[in-house]
């Protein structure tokens, strides 16, 4: 809901730090270093590229404020503007584009609502979101389109959808395969805006509410085996359709709706 950037950008920082405690929940070892590899990802990636880049942008447009035109719109070159939207990107590392994304797959040591919590709703979606601001409202898709930027955009996007996705299938635990999931999926939403055209930007955008709705349930179908199980290794999961019709049977319907079959959402 920010008016300018400066107040999309403290609120991001601002998210950071709230969700920190919830990573570290368990507080043993393997969550207290999941909390701060989480933490160590988020702040540097804001503090380091973001920060920097939203200075740069406030002295060229000489202000903030999301107020019609785009701030940086016949304000900088090709070059410049290549490093901003980069350093913008990836400062915004919730969006978990490579090679920012390590925090997201780490943060699996939080328990299930919690990762629910990050992977479907609130953390990456804002990530995402602040990412569809900077090319909307910060750049302008026909600016970044008449300096040829839009390859970076989609760049980014294509390799970390296809390593992601190669990734997640190697994975035995079903949270982390989830979470490789996740990072492919966001990906789909920023490559839709980095295509720089208002079909593939509204598709993008839609996505980041019909991504919830699946990822969600399937964090909570993964929950609901670990709990009545004690299992959270795939290979050990032989049968389980019998077991637990039901929390399968969901399992499923999210699965269709991530991957976009029709009447889901996704599609």
């Amino acid at each position: 809901m920010s008016a300018n950037l400066l107040t999309l950008y403290l609120f991001y920082e601002l998210l950071s730090f709230s969700t920190y405690p919830l990573v570290g929940h368990h507080q043993n070892d393997e969550a207290k270093a999941g909390a701060r590899r989480y933490l160590t990802y988020l702040v540097a990636t804001s503090i380091g590229l973001a920060l920097p880049a939203l200075l740069v942008t406030a002295m060229l447009s000489g202000t903030l404020d999301f107020s019609g035109a785009p701030l940086l719109a016949g304000k900088v070159g090709a070059s410049a503007g290549a490093v901003l939207l980069v350093a913008f990107l990836l400062g915004f590392a919730k969006a978990a584009l490579m090679p920012v994304h390590g925090w997201l797959p780490a943060a699996m040591v939080a328990p299930t609502p919690v990762s629910a919590l990050l992977h479907a709703v609130a953390v990456v979606k804002v990530g995402a979101f602040c990412a569809i601001r900077v090319v909307t409202e910060v750049f302008g898709m026909d600016f970044l389109s008449s300096l040829g930027l839009g390859a970076i955009i989609t760049g980014l996007a294509a390799v970390t959808m296809l390593v992601s996705s190669f990734t997640a299938l190697t994975q035995d635990g079903l949270k982390r395969r989830l979470a490789f999931s996740t990072i492919g999926q966001l990906s789909y939403i920023v490559l839709g805006v980095g295509m720089l055209n208002a079909v593939a930007a509204t598709g993008g955008i839609l996505h980041i509410a019909m991504h919830a709705f699946g990822k969600i349930t399937l964090f909570f179908c993964a929950g609901a085996i670990y709990v009545a199980t004690g299992e959270k290794y795939i290979s050990r999961m032989g049968g389980i359709g019998h077991r637990m019709p039901m929390t399968m049977l969901a399992f499923l319907i999210g699965s269709l709706a991530i991957i976009g079959v029709p009447p889901t959402g996704g599609s």
